[in-house]
């Protein structure tokens, strides 16, 4: 029964990372080298390839803050398919605030990925102010 146990959890973290979104975010922007900068851990946030299938990492990211784009990785347990991403700030086509169950958010797109990143307003914002350090304005 354990070993059914884990391979379930093994299947649905590999099945996220597809139908997320951040399996196409690894093969346009892996993490390859080591990124120094502020870390920002046990992070939440929503990804979304299709408008219809959102998948919430809550809790699991660790983000670190560079003055070259943000890095995204997740806590080991979760890590099955989900390579680290490391994004570069100009690559953040798109953000805007919305307001989702009286709760305001900040999403993000990212080139030509279409894969949308939802994050609660006060991350949006150290997000946007990093990148503002950074010498970009996210649009």
């Amino acid at each position: 029964m354990p070993v059914l146990v884990v391979g379930l959890i093994i299947l649905i973290v590999g099945l996220s990372s597809r139908i997320s979104g951040w399996a196409l975010l690894a093969e346009a922007y892996p993490s390859l080298e080591p990124v120094e900068g502020r870390k920002r851990w046990f992070a939440s946030l929503g990804l979304r390839r299709w408008a219809f299938l959102p998948a919430n990492y809550g809790g699991v990211v660790v983000l670190t803050f560079s003055p070259e784009g943000l890095r995204l990785s997740l806590l080991f347990p979760f890590r099955f398919m989900h390579p680290p991403l490391f994004i570069p700030w100009r690559e953040f086509a798109r953000t805007e605030v919305s307001t989702v169950l009286l709760i305001k958010q900040r999403s993000f797109w990212f080139g030509q990925t279409g894969v949308r990143m939802d994050v609660k307003a006060k991350l949006g914002d150290e997000i946007v102010a990093a990148a503002r350090e950074a010498g970009r304005t996210l649009g």
